[in-house]
């Protein structure tokens, strides 16, 4: 007599991606985005070849016998009154404005994530101070503030990067905070401070990569 064994069904399996392969899919996923990574890929490769497109000479050397000259095969985008390639000062010029982008949200987003964290962690007197100190520079308008700073401290490279670190720092305050209020009261945090962890490195060492890893990676059924 043949046994008949019931077919049991297949078991699903939540698998965990890595946290950069589920930015990606996410971001995919955005036509947007992907274009505007293609623009800025582009821009970044005029960039970082400018001196072999571009000699920076023809971005500084004053040649008058060719002033305001329309776009041409020697100058791609004309010249200025003093004769200096317009193409040239665009795309030299153009690494010094990167730059100071990407330093000034790099530096920003460091600041504003620790003092983020610190509100949400101790709350309190600690929160009210940084919150209020907070309000005092959102009430500014940004272009005034900056301007303000770069006239008191100076022209130049670091003045302006930090007016614009202390611009835009706010808005990454506010976020952490919100996302660290809900953090400080779960368990495996409770657990690191029976366990004698100091605020700096339960800040640090526990809250800020939870938070990143809840807002970067999902587990995916597979």
């Amino acid at each position: 007599m043949s046994q008949f064994r019931p077919v049991m069904p297949e078991t699903q399996v939540f698998k965990k991606q890595s946290q950069a392969k589920e930015v990606w899919r996410r971001f995919r996923k955005s036509k947007g985005a992907v274009a505007g990574l293609i623009i800025f890929s582009i821009i970044l490769l005029l960039l970082l070849s400018a001196d072999f497109i571009a000699p920076y000479a023809l971005a500084t050397k004053q040649h008058f016998a060719e002033k305001l000259q329309g776009p041409s095969f020697r100058h791609i985008l004309g010249t200025d009154a003093y004769g200096r390639d317009f193409f040239a000062r665009i795309v030299h010029g153009g690494r010094t404005s990167l730059t100071i982008a990407i330093l000034a949200t790099i530096s920003s987003c460091i600041l504003g994530s620790a003092l983020g964290a610190i509100a949400g962690y101790f709350g309190g007197r600690v929160d009210s101070l940084i919150m209020r100190t907070l309000d005092i520079f959102m009430s500014i308008p940004d272009i005034l503030f900056t301007m303000a700073v770069v006239y008191a401290l100076g022209a130049g490279f670091v003045n302006l990067l930090l007016a614009l670190t202390l611009v835009y720092f706010t808005y990454y305050v506010r976020l952490v905070r919100s996302a660290v209020l809900n953090l400080t009261e779960l368990d495996y945090v409770e657990a690191a401070r029976a366990g004698g962890s100091g605020s700096a490195r339960i800040i640090i060492t526990h809250i800020l990569p939870m938070l990143w890893a809840s807002s970067s990676s999902t587990p995916r059924l597979t």
